[in-house]
């Protein structure tokens, strides 16, 4: 084909797209009744509209764009991403479908992905402050707490009355231990937005995490006062209310749990062919399954309420992960263990495992407490006494770090370096009860000389059983203490100022578990304490201090 021809084509094409005066007007209509519609949430009415734009002129960047918008607000993630890109291929300088991007990424957890279109956005509109916000959470998504930070301030700078950025940056401050001024931008977010119902709940955490829980639990109800389902500061309530013991409305309170989106409970809640049960109706000769769905150390703890369970007459299934299944077997009220994962049998009714203390309407002074309610083998312990050899010290086992991906894991466990400094190890035998280590332990572990067992350690059952060849067990806040605490042994926690909700305030006694002893923070991070504590006691336990 000829130059001149294809420039004819060309022209033929450009008046065959090209849209009249009339048209022009007939869509700009269109998309004033399409926004009027998505601005009322009817959300269909206005995809017809945009649709209808589109079929007059397909390559309408906001119609396109407006789709998109629709898509995701019905969390159809892939649907949106396709559009955006749509838009992207026509016009590549148009900020807002970045940003808009962004956000699809960010709520699929890609969040590289998304810090990369919201450097694009910001790029071609350096004063955009939405995204720099929006980058903000992605950067404390990716544990880049400080830069982070940078985001938040700059997303302030361009608009001083951002209530949503003083909030997030709270959370941040927060997250960096700069309470103070976390508090500030968090009441600078409400003084701009009275009735900011997030900002009520971040106040509570930060209030929390200063161990001030009277007032934190005055944040999260002005939060519940805003918004009746705001399910986040329901929960974050629950654990205030059971860190200052009045355990009967805080496990009220954590069932709020199955409708808060961004927890792990909330993603991989069940749909059982059977009622839930919550202790109103009889169990006389029914089939119940009772479930595990937090952590290892959340199971071992509330397993206890299956004997209560089978003295109502029920038939009791108790479903958990394979490295527990053993173990758990021998639990007193258990008629079959069954691994997560496999074929359920016919129910008459299910209860998650953190759900039976609320069943049991159980206070402070109804725990059910019958320690030990978990045996280990007695084979296997009589194994593991052979191969550690003859005792010629008190044999203390410990645990220094769980494998958490927990946010705040840091604040509760320990480098290996820190625990041993505080060990004498020349009156004492220590036994890592570590299953794995991390790397930044691997080195100092290794030059310590301790022994590590991890390969061995191939299920609960096998941890319980060297637990029961030891005299005492020291460990920060992970499965191990409630482990060695269920079997009955004499079990020292070390604990963070603020700790998990189930260790509670002040006491030294936990009313879970009668052989544990609890080694608390007086300040917020200072291990120095704790250790000099544990020292004292241990060389009591020697008998070098009488």
């Amino acid at each position: 084909m000829s130059k001149k021809s294809k420039n004819k084509n060309l022209k033929k094409e450009k008046k065959k797209s090209a849209l009249t005066l009339v048209e022009h007007q007939e869509i700009a209509h269109l998309i004033q009744n399409g926004l009027a519609f998505h601005n009322k949430g009817q959300l269909d009415e206005a995809s017809f509209i945009y649709e209808q734009i589109r079929q007059k002129s397909p390559e309408n960047i906001d119609a396109i764009q407006l789709l998109g918008a629709i898509a995701g607000q019905k969390k159809q993630w892939d649907k949106a991403l396709e559009l955006f890109s749509q838009v992207i291929k026509i016009n590549k300088n148009n900020p807002h479908v970045f940003c808009n991007q962004g956000i699809v990424f960010k709520e699929l957890g890609l969040f590289d992905q998304a810090l990369e279109s919201y450097d694009k956005a910001i790029a071609l509109k350096h004063d955009f402050a939405e995204v720099h916000n929006n980058r903000g959470f992605v950067l404390q998504e990716l544990n880049r707490a400080k830069e982070a930070l940078a985001s938040y301030n700059q997303a302030i700078h361009l608009k001083n009355d951002f209530f949503v950025a003083y909030n997030n940056r709270a959370l941040v401050l927060q997250e960096l231990g700069q309470f103070a001024q976390a508090l500030k931008s968090c009441n600078l977010a409400i003084d701009i937005k009275k009735d900011y119902a997030l900002a009520y709940n971040t106040r509570g955490l930060i209030l929390q995490d200063l161990g001030n829980i009277k007032d934190a639990l005055s944040s999260y109800e002005q939060a519940i006062g805003l918004s009746q389902e705001f399910s986040e500061a329901h929960w974050n309530r629950s654990f205030a209310l059971l860190l200052s013991g009045d355990l009967e409305n805080g496990f009220k309170e954590h069932e709020w749990r199955w409708k808060n989106e961004k927890l792990e409970s909330f993603k991989q809640k069940r749909i059982f062919n059977c009622p839930l049960w919550l202790g109103e109706e009889s169990l006389e000769n029914r089939t119940i399954l009772l479930h595990s769905e937090q952590g290892f150390g959340d199971t071992i703890q509330f397993c206890r309420y299956a004997s209560l369970v089978a003295r109502r007459g029920a038939r009791v299934f108790l479903e958990v992960e394979k490295p527990l299944v053993t173990l758990l077997s021998r639990i007193e009220g258990i008629d079959r263990i069954i691994e997560k994962g496999s074929a359920l049998p016919e129910l008459d009714f299910h209860c998650p495992l953190l759900s039976l203390p609320l069943a049991f309407k159980t206070t402070l002074h109804s725990i059910p407490c019958e320690i030990p309610y978990i045996k280990s083998d007695e084979i296997q312990v009589s194994q593991w006494q052979k191969k550690l050899g003859p005792k010629k010290k008190i044999r203390i086992g410990i645990a220094w770090s769980s494998h958490s991906s927990f946010k705040k894991d840091t604040q509760r466990s320990l480098l290996f370096e820190q625990l041993l400094s505080a060990l004498p190890l020349d009156l004492f035998e220590f036994i890592c009860l570590q299953k794995e280590l991390k790397d930044n332990d691997r080195s100092g572990f290794e030059k310590s000389g301790l022994p590590f067992f991890g390969e061995e350690l191939t299920d609960f059952s096998q941890t319980a059983a060297l637990i029961d060849s030891l005299d005492l067990v020291i460990s920060t806040c992970t499965s191990i203490p409630h482990l060695s605490a269920a079997l009955g042994k004499p079990t020292w926690i070390l604990l963070q100022f603020v700790p998990d909700w189930r260790w509670m305030l002040e006491t030294e006694q936990s009313p879970w578990y009668s052989s544990v002893r609890l080694f608390r923070q007086k300040t917020l991070g200072e291990w120095s304490g704790v250790f000099d504590r544990m020292k004292v006691e241990l060389m009591k336990l020697s008998g070098a201090l009488i």
